[in-house]
């Protein structure tokens, strides 16, 4: 029952396939015309491969066979994502000639290609689904749920489209079911309901719907799983799929036997049959598992309703179809109800011989069950191992996701201390320049007051020397025309300006001049350490740029004498003709 849904879409892929024969056509010769005029070889493997999917539903032999022609060049040009696909196409067709083994080595080769072309995911995941679904289908459920697993992964890793999503949790919700997760199992279907109706997709709605019945009488809440059969019911007539419709109407029946409401279930049955019968005039080998299945269940409620001859003959019909598809479940239910009619008509030799073949096919059911319960288990474990795993992991991912919070906000805090210090030591190396700009502010204009009062002293002694050998120079001219009682003190005057004039207080000028340049003396003496005391006085006034007028006016000795000490100072400071006396001075 659980490959239901794909039964229902191969089926309409078959009728959908008829209507689209011309189109397919005319597409078909528009490829083949393109291969033949391309040169290009890996455009002409990709216009095969096109042409191949394109052949997958009319006519698959030749589709195997452009598959291949496609292969061998993509194989030569290394055109590894081709390869893939070409990989996944026939392993499409392998599938649908019923060759699992040979289908399930192509969809492996592909997946071994297409892991390390994440570019394109959902060649990937579709990938996944199709060895999912070949798992399922032959009741490989670890295999199924190990692939399954996979595409979750991968799905959580990019975006994909609702209905692949819906059939990925539907087919997941097949594994919980049969590993007796129930309530997991509902969850799943729910899931994939939802995004079967956010799909629009008719088919899986109503095939999905009739799942989450299936769970309900697991359950045992039989009249919800009556609604939601109904309904798939509903969904199947108004959608036209008969098959669906026959399935649905099997389940009905199913859950109305196990009501014990046998005339009930007789109805259902009975249309499933009817629906059946019908398509068998249009679908080739209808005579299959299920409708062996249906033919017998319907033998079974004629027997408990007593009717045995009539349900004799629908429980041989129904064990001579499951004798030809090998279907013991269904070979061993019969041939216990077989046997029990020939026992209640005394025909011992037919009872026992079904009963012998009820037990055979009983042991070998329950040989098989005991595997089917181990697998289970194994299959539980696994899964809740899983979950476990799962749980740990994202545990593990949201303690260092908040260990990573916890050390992004001690980066941040560390980061924000630092640049609030930063932001201090900047302040208070501001600051420390702004106080050291204003104390070097301080000390210039210092500099420049005490400059300014060593400029002003010089000058004033240069004025008053100047005034004072001005006034001396005109009394010296009337002494010369004064009367004699007048010269003696005349006389006075001048010899008192004089010696005035003579007065210099070398100890003043030099405070004032080394609180303006506090290390000329020193550099002075270290360049220059055999120049006489007058020789360094003589400097200090050439450094003030003083002319030898002015130095002769200040100290009150003859121009000449002055030149005389500047030409020996020069020669003592073995300056040649071109050095300037002045600029030297002026860098110490």
């Amino acid at each position: 029952m659980r490959n239901l849904v794909f039964k229902i879409i191969l089926i309409l892929l078959l009728f959908m396939s008829m209507n689209f024969v011309i189109m397919a056509n005319n597409s078909s010769d528009s490829l083949i015309k393109l291969i033949k005029q391309s040169h290009q070889v890996e455009l002409k493997a990709d216009l095969l491969y096109q042409l191949a999917f394109e052949k997958f539903d009319t006519d698959i032999d030749t589709s195997l066979k452009l598959v291949n022609e496609a292969y061998q060049l993509a194989q030569n040009s290394n055109y590894e994502l081709l390869i893939a696909k070409l990989h996944k196409l026939r392993g499409s067709i392998y599938a649908n000639n019923n060759n699992i083994v040979e289908a399930v080595e192509e969809f492996k080769k592909a997946e071994a290609i297409l892991i390390n072309h994440l570019e394109e995911p959902e060649l990937l995941l579709s990938t996944y689904m199709n060895l999912g679904n070949i798992y399922i289908d032959r009741d490989n459920l670890p295999e199924a749920l190990e692939t399954y697993n996979k595409a979750v992964e991968l799905s959580t890793k990019t975006d994909i489209d609702n209905s692949t999503l819906a059939r990925l949790n539907n087919n997941l919700g097949v594994i919980n079911k049969y590993i007796n997760n129930l309530d997991k199992a509902l969850e799943l279907y729910t899931t994939a309901l939802d995004l079967f109706k956010l799909a629009h997709d008719s088919i899986d709605i109503a095939g999905t719907t009739t799942n989450i019945g299936s769970i309900y009488i697991e359950l045992g809440n039989y009249e919800i799983a009556k609604n939601y059969y109904l309904e798939g019911l509903s969904l199947f007539k108004k959608i036209n799929l008969k098959e669906g419709e026959a399935h649905a109407l099997l389940k009905l029946g199913y859950l109305e036997m196990e009501r014990d409401n046998l005339e009930t279930a007789l109805e259902y049955i009975n249309q499933s049959i009817e629906i059946q019968r019908k398509l068998g005039k249009v679908v080739s080998g209808l005579k299959s598992s299920f409708f062996a299945e249906t033919i017998i269940n319907k033998g079974i409620i004629q027997y408990r309703l007593e009717k045995y001859d009539a349900a004799i003959v629908n429980l041989l019909n129904g064990y001579n179809i499951a004798e030809e598809s090998g279907d013991i479940g269904l070979l061993s239910q019969s041939a216990n109800y077989i046997s029990k009619y020939y026992q209640q008509k005394s025909d011992y030799k037919n009872a026992l011989e079904y009963q012998i073949i009820f037990k055979k096919y009983s042991d070998s059911i329950n040989s098989q069950s005991t595997v089917r319960k181990i697998t289970q288990l194994e299959m539980k474990l696994q899964y809740e191992s899983k979950l476990h795993a799962n749980k740990l992991e994202h545990q593990l991912t949201l303690q260092k996701q908040k260990q990573n919070n916890l050390y992004t906000i001690l980066a941040a805090s560390i980061f924000l201390l630092g640049i609030a210090l930063l932001i201090v030591l900047l302040k208070l190396e501001k600051n420390k320049k702004r106080k050291a700009e204003l104390a070097h502010q301080v000390l210039e204009e210092k500099l420049e007051h005490t400059n300014k009062e060593l400029t002003t002293y010089v000058m004033y002694l240069l004025r008053k020397n100047e005034f004072i050998i001005s006034i001396s120079e005109k009394l010296k001219k009337a002494k010369i025309e004064a009367k004699t009682e007048n010269k003696a003190r005349i006389a006075e005057l001048i010899t008192e300006l004089e010696n005035n004039s003579k007065m210099f207080s070398w100890e003043e000028f030099e405070v004032r001049f080394q609180q303006v340049y506090t290390s000329f003396y020193i550099n002075l003496y270290e360049k220059y350490p055999n120049l006489s005391q007058n020789e360094i006085r003589l400097c200090a006034f050439i450094k003030l740029n003083m002319s030898t007028k002015e130095i002769a006016a200040i100290t009150y000795q003859s121009i000449n004498s002055i030149g005389v000490a500047r030409y020996r100072l020069r020669k003592k400071m073995n300056l040649s003709s071109d050095e300037n006396l002045y600029s030297l001075l002026a860098e110490l």
